[in-house]
């Protein structure tokens, strides 16, 4: 049973170095903390906390080779619990749900992929479209097709 475990710790300051002004690790800055276990072949299972929103995330993926270093499926479903507003405290949920189908017609140098992920929180799909290039083992070029951005300023929580 293969199995391995990696410890993630993300750190992005949101002030100018040499700021004072909440000088410490976590003042100003995103903290991402998390741990992903890849349990078995193709299962990856993950658990983050993020100091942006107090958000906490649980979730799993699940990745196949269908045809040997030519076609790959994934599907991957995770939790959400995070603040809803800075203002009232008040803490919302979400479920995000991805599938994707991934074809190289140039084995380990060329990538297309299609994938579609499902919102649960804003309620919408978004589809995409992407190729990726690999020209050399340190330049990958990548194109990607995305939905027209929908505006999410407001918030389908807060009519509860």
């Amino acid at each position: 049973m293969p199995s391995s475990l990696e410890v993630n710790i993300q750190h992005r300051f949101q002030r100018a170095i040499g700021d004072k002004a909440n000088g410490d690790f976590f003042g100003g800055a995103i903290v991402d903390m998390g741990l992903d276990w890849r349990a078995w072949k193709g299962l990856c299972l993950r658990m983050d906390g993020f100091s942006q929103n107090s958000e906490f995330d649980l979730g799993g993926r699940w990745n196949q080779n269908l045809i040997k270093d030519r076609l790959d499926v994934a599907g991957e479903i995770q939790f959400f619990n995070f603040d809803r507003s800075a203002i009232d405290l008040s803490r919302a949920s979400n479920a995000y749900y991805l599938a994707s189908i991934c074809f190289q017609p140039l084995p380990n140098r060329v990538y297309l992929t299609v994938q579609d992920g499902y919102d649960g929180y804003y309620l919408y799909s978004a589809p995409s479209v992407a190729a990726l290039v690999k020209c050399s083992e340190s330049v990958e070029l990548i194109w990607r097709i995305l939905p027209a951005p929908r505006s999410l300023s407001s918030d389908p929580g807060q009519d509860e």
